[in-house]
C-alpha cells in the first residue's frame, strides 16, 4: 500500500493544478498545445546593460491564456558586469482556444525593438 501512496499524491497534485511545460527562449514562432487548467512558464534571456528589455507579454486573447506572474529575473551572475539574465514569466490557460503571446525586445527611448518573439497556445479541453 505505502508504494503506491508516493504515485497517487503526484497524480493527485497534477490533476487539481495542471500539467506545467516550458517555452523556452528558442521556440518562439511554434505552437504549443496544452490543455486548461495548465499552468506554463515562459522564460527569456535579457542583457539590461545593453539597454534592452523584453516589453510585454501581449496576449492576444486574455480570456483564453492569463498572466499569473512576473516577470521574475532568474539566474545570471549578478558579480559580472555586463551578465545576461533569464526573465520568467508565468501563464495559466483558462479556456479552449488559440492565443498568442508576444515579447518586444527594445529599450524603452526607443520605438522600434530588434527583436520580437510569438508564442502560440493552443489550449485543449481535458477530455
Amino acid at each position: 500500500m505505502r508504494k503506491y501512496f508516493i504515485p497517487l499524491l503526484v497524480f493527485l497534485l497534477l490533476s487539481l493544478t495542471g500539467c506545467g511545460i516550458t517555452l523556452d527562449i528558442t521556440s518562439d514562432d511554434v505552437a504549443y498545445t496544452i490543455e486548461v487548467g495548465d499552468i506554463f512558464t515562459i522564460t527569456l534571456e535579457e542583457n539590461p546593460s545593453t539597454g534592452y528589455i523584453w516589453q510585454g507579454p501581449t496576449i492576444s486573447d486574455e480570456s483564453i491564456v492569463e498572466l499569473i506572474g512576473g516577470p521574475e529575473t532568474i539566474g545570471g551572475s549578478s558579480n559580472v558586469v555586463g551578465a545576461p539574465n533569464m526573465i520568467r514569466w508565468t501563464f495559466k490557460a483558462k479556456a479552449r482556444g488559440i492565443a498568442v503571446i508576444t515579447f518586444k525586445s527594445i529599450r524603452p527611448w526607443e520605438n522600434n525593438p530588434i527583436d520580437k518573439k510569438n508564442f502560440t497556445i493552443l489550449v485543449k479541453q481535458i477530455d
